[in-house]
């Protein structure tokens, strides 16, 4: 079977080790994969380089990881409230920016962007309550369902 028919790499397990697309292409091809999925610490000219070598044929990209290339706001990161933000210049700059997202999947010739439009404030902590149900033994408790 061939791995790359099916299932693709993403450079977020090796992005942090190298500097220039060409290392780290090298460093991913040797684990037999040719498509890859391109994450948000990719920088514009690591990105410009793989579009490069997609183009040569030398690797398929399945899908980048919106923003991207790296934008080094935290405003606009993988936690923020992206596309869900109140204000308006900040919700017109998110869109702006996954679109530039969407445009480098277009020349890469990916089928997809993975996109996390944002989240929704909660009242209560609901992660750390239920962490703490479930160390105490609460799960499947009326508490755990009630809140559940």
């Amino acid at each position: 079977m061939d791995i790359n028919q099916f299932f693709s790499l993403s450079t977020c397990w090796n992005i942090d080790r190298h500097s220039s697309a060409r290392t780290l292409v090298d460093e991913l091809k040797q684990t037999g994969f040719r498509r890859f999925e391109l994450n948000y610490h990719v920088t514009r000219e690591m990105a410009d380089d793989l579009v490069q070598m997609a183009e040569r044929g030398e690797i398929e990209i399945s899908s980048v990881h919106n923003v991207f290339p790296e934008v080094y706001d935290e405003t606009y990161g993988t936690d923020s409230l992206l596309l869900g933000y109140p204000d308006a210049e900040k919700r017109r700059r998110s869109v702006e920016l996954t679109l530039g997202s969407v445009e480098y999947a277009v020349r890469y010739g990916a089928g997809a962007v993975v996109i996390h439009p944002g989240e929704i404030p909660l009242s209560r902590p609901y992660e750390d309550i239920f962490e703490q149900m479930y160390d105490e033994g609460q799960i499947g408790s009326p508490e755990y369902e009630r809140l559940y």
